[in-house]
């Protein structure tokens, strides 16, 4: 009886310990988001061919959380605005892949949008995100004037 006691505890406390990485987000949230690591493709002219390559890591950006008073009652959704360090401009990140609007965050602590042409998956349980930038390359040009990308980074809360 002691071992389904002990179960049930470990269960209990793994979940509350989950739900408090989304419970730790309401109702608004800002984070200070630094890029990490990044790589994508190049046109090489040497070559003639496009390569993979590595990038300097370079941006940092602002994201903000604002709870969006959603009629349904599925997982709690985000009005999520990304601001570039520097800028006084936030952009909308919105949640295409789903319903086209406004972004929610799963029960595991993560959220996932588009702006600016850029994808963005914040996991708020690691405090790490991945933004993937997929255009250029395809449109046939051979120049380096728009090239895909992705990019790994972190994220500190500031309020």
């Amino acid at each position: 009886m002691r071992g389904a006691k002990f179960v049930i505890f470990a269960t209990a406390s793994v979940f509350i310990l989950l739900s408090s990485q989304v419970h730790a987000l309401e109702p608004a949230s800002r984070y200070y988001c630094k890029d990490e690591a990044m790589g994508g493709i190049v046109y090489n002219k040497d070559l003639d061919s496009f390569v993979g390559t590595r990038f300097r890591p370079k941006d940092s950006f602002i994201l903000s959380l604002n709870r969006y008073a959603a009629a349904d009652t599925g997982a709690p959704r985000y009005n999520v605005k990304i601001t570039d360090e520097g800028s006084s401009n936030a952009f909308p990140c919105l949640n295409y892949s789903v319903d086209g609007r406004i972004p929610f965050v799963t029960t595991g602590g993560v959220l996932r949008c588009t702006s600016s042409l850029t994808e963005h998956i914040f996991d708020f349980s690691t405090n790490r995100y991945l933004k993937a930038y997929m255009y250029g390359y395809t449109d046939g040009e051979k120049d380096n004037s728009n090239t895909p990308s992705i990019t790994g980074g972190v994220c500190t809360r500031i309020d």
